[in-house]
């Protein structure tokens, strides 16, 4: 039986890119990378005990402040 591609699979450096626009406020990249999070936010949301949107908006914001706060790579920290 042949394995199912997920349709959300990207590439390693497509995704860098997106977290770089992330970082530089760039709307449709911090879209993206949260469309690509959000089946497993939703189900994550269950195990909160906080209403189901409060929970998933709270793990958006933090998907967001993580990727803001983090460094892609050594050069970009000079």
């Amino acid at each position: 039986m042949e394995k199912k591609i997920d349709s959300d699979h990207i590439a390693e450096n497509e995704f860098l890119n997106l977290v770089a626009g992330v970082k530089k406020g760039d709307e449709a990249s911090m879209k993206r990378v949260i469309e690509m999070f959000e089946e497993d936010m939703k189900i994550l949301s269950k195990y909160i005990p906080m209403p189901k949107e409060d929970a998933l908006q709270s793990m958006k914001l933090e998907l967001i402040a993580l990727i803001k706060n983090s460094s892609l790579t050594e050069e970009e920290e000079e």
